[in-house]
């Protein structure tokens, strides 16, 4: 084994979750590649052994350079650890095409990149998609479960004049920052999501409308002291609806929110509104 297939083999082994490689094959796997007498085309026969697809050792070596480059981009730019097997689906479905089907990889790989798919390019969040599902979801579980549902729909203030004036890369990282708080904040169970443009919204299960208030309380209180909001003076307005208060379908949670929304923006901004109720915070 050369240097460029050592380094490979260690960087697989480096990435892979710890269940991958005590509780599966993949371990036992680099062990006899390694040991076999082709192991001269150890990277070939590595990668074989994930895509179920055959190349030349130098095509091996290349492919595995940029499906490391593509698993260094997601952590680095989306700061989103999206693992090893992910990262060599989405290179060589969405990026080399070399594989043209979902059937060359394993069903669960299939199903954490569909996930993947799911995410918002810029803040990591989950994106508009993952949001409607997820919601349909949740509502069947709320009434099945006869649990409580809540919506928090954000909406950042004054974002135009944010990009009109600082431009549109400060404006991204106002809304990358936001992301990051709302994500620090967020329960295992809550699904944030980035909703359109300068839009956010965290689906909030088993929350009732005071739970999901002092949440949007808690996200404006860790806005007010960080230092990036505190020097650009940013803030967002927010609209709560309540499953079954507000509603039971998803387009009557999602226009008592926005509606909630309009309100905290009328009023003046840098507040959040509780559907159907005066009350703000």
């Amino acid at each position: 084994m050369n240097d460029k297939q050592l380094k490979t083999m260690q960087r697989v082994l480096a990435l892979l979750p710890d269940q991958d490689i005590w509780e599966s094959s993949v371990l036992r796997e680099i062990e006899l590649l390694s040991q076999s007498p082709e192991s001269s085309n150890f990277c070939a026969e590595l990668l074989k052994f994930f895509v179920h697809t055959s190349f030349d050792e130098a095509e091996a070596e290349h492919h595995w350079d940029k499906i490391f480059e593509n698993y260094d981009f997601y952590v680095t730019e989306l700061n989103h650890d999206v693992g090893l097997r992910v990262a060599i689906f989405d290179y060589f479905v969405n990026l080399n095409k070399v594989v043209s089907s979902p059937i060359m990889v394993e069903i669960h790989v299939f199903k954490e990149a569909e996930k993947f798919a799911m995410l918002d390019g810029l803040t990591g969040l989950f994106n508009r998609r993952y949001f409607d599902v997820s919601l349909k979801k949740e509502l069947k579980r709320a009434l099945r479960y006869d649990k409580r549902l809540s919506l928090l729909l954000i909406d950042m203030d004054d974002f135009k004049t944010i990009n009109d004036t600082k431009g549109h890369l400060f404006g991204d990282r106002v809304l990358t920052r936001l992301s990051e708080i709302l994500s620090s904040i967020s329960r295992e169970e809550d699904i944030p999501c980035r909703f359109g443009g300068e839009e956010f919204v965290v689906i909030l299960p088993e929350t009732n409308a005071s739970g999901a208030s002092t949440f949007a309380e808690r996200l404006r209180s860790e806005m007010r002291d960080d230092e990036f909001f505190k020097d650009n003076r940013a803030t967002f307005s927010g609209g709560i609806s309540c499953y079954p208060d507000n509603g039971k379908e998803v387009v009557d949670l999602l226009e008592a929110a926005d509606k909630a929304l309009y309100e905290a923006k009328f009023a003046g901004k840098d507040r959040c509104i509780v559907g159907n109720s005066p009350r703000n915070l």
